[in-house]
């Protein structure tokens, strides 16, 4: 039995979901950004503060699943070709980021049961397609990549680096298509 595999019975497989859970809310967590400043606006600074807050939070847990996944499981070399940054692709989502300001009148309030089935229908679309690379507020410290695995297949790698050169890599699989880079 492999040490991946060894590794992913002796933790069930927790700390690679909770990191992909993350990064799903991470990649919403720009929407609560937005409408912080749209209660700054509204002179709401406590509602602002939480808003600020839970997406702070938010990174910041991410962040350190991915440091704990990075130590807790040993890299696999994995052979990676056609490497192409993703970064800009949260370029797509804006329409997302800017909901709170489009349904936000300055007279009255947002509407909450609205905002929070939008926020699961997203949240739902961003596991089911895993568009973990939608996710700027991890952009300070991670750069998403596409590439082809050693049998052509389609892979995300979530990387310190801006670039990743075609060969092998220390790699930790988070998901069957989700890989985190341990070269640096």
């Amino acid at each position: 039995m492999s040490g991946e595999k060894l590794t992913a019975k002796r933790d069930g497989g927790t700390t690679t979901w909770l990191a992909r859970g993350m990064l799903v809310l991470t990649s919403l967590a720009p929407i609560a950004v937005v409408y912080a400043f749209v209660l700054v606006g509204r002179g709401d600074l406590p509602a602002a503060a939480v808003c600020f807050g839970v997406a702070l939070a938010l990174t910041l847990i991410c962040v350190g699943l991915i440091s704990k996944a990075r130590k807790s499981r040993e890299p696999v070399n994995y052979a990676i070709t056609n490497a192409t940054p993703k970064d800009g692709d949260a370029l797509a989502f804006l329409v997302a980021y800017a909901l709170p300001i489009v349904v936000s009148k300055p007279d009255s309030g947002l509407n909450v049961w609205g905002f929070v089935g939008f926020m699961l229908v997203m949240g739902f679309v961003v596991a089911q397609q895993q568009l973990f690379h939608i996710n700027p507020l991890l952009a300070w410290r991670y750069h998403f990549h596409t590439a082809k695995n050693d049998a052509g297949g389609p892979v995300l790698i979530l990387s310190r680096t801006k670039s990743i050169p075609d060969g092998r890599l220390p790699i930790i699989k988070l998901s069957d298509y989700l890989l985190l880079d341990c070269s640096n």
